[in-house]
């Protein structure tokens, strides 16, 4: 199965713009997604068109904002 995602720029103001596009969960009829929820990288292929476009795969982690702030604690207390 193939996912394609298709985008142009319609306008060009002459200014950098950054679009993030996302996609989680998906749903299919008359077949099946392996790994629907994006949660295992090495069942997709990915691929680009251009190098204005950056496709990825990230996992969600509800502990990140914890251990962000843990390590940038850590280096505060490390630097006094």
């Amino acid at each position: 199965t193939t996912l394609r995602l298709r985008m142009a720029l319609k306008r060009d103001t002459g200014r950098s713009i950054v679009v993030i596009a996302g996609l989680d969960d998906l749903a299919a009829e008359g077949f099946t997604v392996a790994d629907r929820g994006f949660e295992d990288p090495a069942k997709w292929r990915l691929s680009q068109t251009g190098p204005a476009f950056l496709p990825m795969v990230q996992i969600f982690d509800p502990q990140r904002p914890v251990r962000m702030f843990e390590a940038v604690r850590d280096l505060y207390r490390a630097a006094h």
